[in-house]
């Protein structure tokens, strides 16, 4: 763990080093290959500066000085993008970091009065945040009552009541990081949100607050414990559905597993577990996301990619940030935990529901086949509105089945055209069951009453959707049974198969990928009369890369004229996939 604390520590340095040749006088970061710039990556590099500054003990590093970077970035946040409240908080918590009182703060008397003026206004205004923000609106209180720019200080109290909402709400003590209260987005976004908030209990002023609120989001991240050996990819990554998959949603996990173990929060049952799944994130990261010889992350190339709509810029930052941690925590958890062997991964699968009863039940199907090596994440949550595969309700898993990183295609799963609604079985049904089969085949089964866009949204009036999946080894079953309440015109029907391969030089060894075989689809019963198309090569569009290579070949069925639907009858679409996996 040294060794390891370390190396975390040096791609901090690397990273930050890559960055500071970049940032201008005005402490914005140049962009690479041709993606805009994001207005919150300034304060998000402020914040990763400033920990380290402040938990490194180093204020320079052969490329520049770290805290006449980190205010530059600061100011840089508050006076050209003072209206992203993301930004903005993660620069006041560096400003924080570098120092509790201002007079004595390593940064506060180089700003020029006009920045004084904006920070003092922002510490002061409540910000306008919704439901999956309210930890901003904390930390901006924490900051504002520590450094004296506000009299009163209600952040315990806020604290409390945001702790005892996602203990108590309907994501099962799972954050959910939706914007939509009615909604539930829960995914790798609500992990990040929970480090977050124990960052800024962690720098609260008042000791009695940290103190009495830290012990309470042991319950939080003890959920997540539970449910990480359960994420665990075949190729050691975490997160395979939602955001953000890969890289980030990877490192959360190491970091929510250290600082877990350096604050005594895992049971002792758990803790061989805990440092194997340590052990296995940690590789994942250090092999397929750090460049070996610039010892940078790289995480946009020719063959993978990230969304469109997130910054890889602002990624390196938070990751980063939290390298920082590992470096800080790693030390203590070597003197308590000794290192483990890699421990067998179970067999079998398991629903965690999110959101059980009333319109919209979410949950997360998770099952493991330990011979192969598959692990698939099956979500049925709400997404993000704009249409893409992150949380199309179809079995993710690294390797296997995947899907681009940006846009959307319907992979495993059928997509109707109707009335002008492009829908989707997925985001949330009713009636959610399990059951076992024959020879132990583990079923998952739910129903739409009414059918959804592939936007999230119910139409109502058209038809409801019976969906049942079934798992046994590598074999992966799907059903959609449609029964339209009036005569529909059905204008489009498809159905896609996406063939991966893995990352040419960024790749573990010994991890499953889909053999010559590929998924072998065969369809089981179709009453819409679709027909394959022919293979399609898109291996050098580069929209069809995913996060940890790219799709090779896209296959698709689809029918070609239009389709009257009758009442009455119920419309079957069955298949089944047999990969053919082997060990790279």
């Amino acid at each position: 763990m040294r060794n390891f604390a370390e190396q975390s520590l040096d791609i901090a340095r690397h990273i930050f080093g890559h960055w500071l040749g970049r940032l201008g006088k005005s402490g914005a970061a140049a962009m690479e290959m041709g993606y805009p710039t994001r207005p919150e990556e300034a304060g998000h590099l402020a914040h990763a500066l400033a920990s380290y500054v402040a938990l490194a003990g180093q204020r320079s590093i052969p490329q520049g000085d770290l805290v006449d970077a980190a205010a530059r970035c600061i100011a840089s946040q508050f006076y050209y993008a003072p209206e992203s409240s993301d930004g903005c908080v993660h620069a006041a918590m560096a400003l924080m970091t570098l120092g509790l009182n201002r007079s004595k703060n390593a940064v506060w008397e180089q700003f020029p009065g006009e920045i004084q003026a904006l920070i003092s206004r922002w510490m002061r205004r409540p910000l306008a945040v919704g439901p999956s923000e309210r930890v901003f609106s904390i930390a901006q209180g924490v900051v504002a009552a520590g450094m004296g720019f506000a009299d009163k200080d209600d952040s315990d109290k806020q604290i409390e009541q945001h702790i005892n909402e996602i203990l108590r709400g309907p994501g099962a003590g799972f954050v959910s990081t939706a914007a939509d209260p009615s909604g539930g987005r829960y995914d790798g976004s609500g992990l990040g949100q929970l480090l977050f908030l124990r960052e800024v209990i962690q720098r609260h002023a008042n000791v009695h607050v940290r103190e009495r609120r830290l012990p309470a989001l042991r319950s939080c991240f003890q959920k997540y414990l539970r449910l990480l050996p359960l994420l665990a990819q075949g190729d050691a990554s975490c997160w395979a559905y939602g955001s953000p998959m890969g890289c980030l949603g990877t490192v959360y996990g190491c970091t929510a597993i250290i600082c877990s173990l350096a604050d005594g929060w895992v049971e002792v049952a758990q803790r061989a577990q805990c440092m194997d799944l340590l052990g296995r994130f940690s590789r994942n990261f250090f092999f397929q996301y750090v460049d070996q010889e610039e010892g940078i992350l790289r995480l946009r190339d020719s063959e993978r990619d990230i969304p469109e709509d997130e910054s890889e810029t602002q990624t390196c930052f938070d990751v980063a940030r939290q390298l920082v941690l590992w470096g800080l925590f790693g030390r203590q958890v070597e003197e308590i935990f000794p290192k483990v062997e890699d421990l067998p991964l179970p067999t079998g699968g398991r629903f965690l529901p999110f959101s059980p009863g009333g319109r919209r039940e979410q949950g997360l199907l998770l099952h493991r086949d330990a011979a192969s090596g598959i692990a698939i994440q099956l979500p049925l949550c709400d997404g993000v509105g704009t249409p893409s595969c992150a949380h199309l309700a179809y079995p993710h898993c690294s390797g296997i089945f995947e899907a681009p990183s940006s846009g959307y295609l319907p992979i495993l799963l059928p997509e109707l055209a109707v009335n002008g609604h492009v829908l989707t079985p997925s985001f949330h049904g009713k009636n959610i069951g399990t059951g076992l089969g024959r020879g132990n085949e583990f079923q998952w089964s739910y129903e739409q009453p009414e059918l959804v866009t592939v936007g999230g949204n119910m139409v109502s009036g058209l038809a409801s959707c019976k969906v049942r999946w079934s798992f046994q080894g590598t074999k992966v079953r799907s059903e959609f049974v449609y029964s339209p309440k009036k005569v529909l015109r059905l204008d489009g029907f498809r159905y896609m198969v996406a063939i991966p391969v893995p990352h040419s030089k960024a790749i573990l060894r010994g991890i499953p990928i889909l053999g010559e075989g590929g998924p072998n689809p065969e369809i089981l019963q179709d009453d819409f009369q679709g027909e394959w198309q022919p293979l399609r090569d898109v291996g050098e569009n580069p929209a069809m890369r995913t996060h940890t290579g790219k799709i090779r070949y896209l296959l698709s069925y689809v029918r070609l004229l239009p389709l009257q639907m009758q009442t009455g009858r119920d419309y079957r679409f069955s298949v089944s996939l047999t990969p053919d996996i082997v060990r790279l």
